[in-house]
């Protein structure tokens, strides 16, 4: 009990150092925590199910790691959408060549994502953001094989461009016929 009590107090006090406003402001902490929150969320979505052996003989855990893996599923979300914000932010301001402020470019695109989200089917946005990331890299694949036809420094350049190549396909093959579950 004093265990947990004492792990409580010393999450608490780390949040409340973490989330101090002139903390919070710092570029530089936002730089650091963006992708380091993705890199904690996805490691917690893969070593889990690496470790599921060893998780029968400790009942707490087991009933604590389904939480964990919702929180890290979650944090990892909200490091993308984070990360999200600020880019599409960063190309508004550029794109108005900066006659919206990076502030009010902010909020346009917050603004513009609720109505997305409360006007569409959920799913439907699902489908159309997966369909987004096969077509990117399904691009950086093409880049790949350009790159690789070109100057390629690589041991075995056949079978990179054959895995490019068959990566690519697959990634053609979730844009064009992703279907949504609704």
């Amino acid at each position: 009990m004093i265990e947990n009590t004492v792990l409580l107090a010393t999450a608490l006090l780390a949040a409340a150092w973490l989330f101090r406003p002139a903390l919070r402001r710092s570029t530089n902490w936002i730089a650091t925590v963006t992708p380091l929150a993705s890199i904690i969320g996805s490691g917690f979505l893969v070593v889990a199910p690496l470790l599921a052996h060893a998780v029968d003989g400790w009942a707490l855990v087991a009933a604590v790691l389904p939480a964990m893996l919702v929180v890290a599923a979650v944090m990892s979300q909200f490091s993308a959408a984070v990360a999200d914000t600020a880019g599409g932010g960063g190309l508004f301001s550029e794109f108005s060549r900066r006659r919206v402020s990076l502030q009010r470019s902010y909020l346009l695109v917050v603004l513009a994502t609720i109505v997305v989200v409360w006007s569409a089917n959920i799913f439907e946005i699902i489908v159309l953001a997966s369909r987004a990331f096969a077509f990117y890299y399904f691009l950086q694949c093409l880049v790949g094989l350009a790159a690789c036809s070109d100057a390629c420094s690589l041991r075995y350049p056949r079978l990179w461009r054959a895995y490019l190549v068959l990566m690519a396909l697959v990634l053609l093959l979730v844009v064009l016929f992703a279907i949504s579950d609704s």
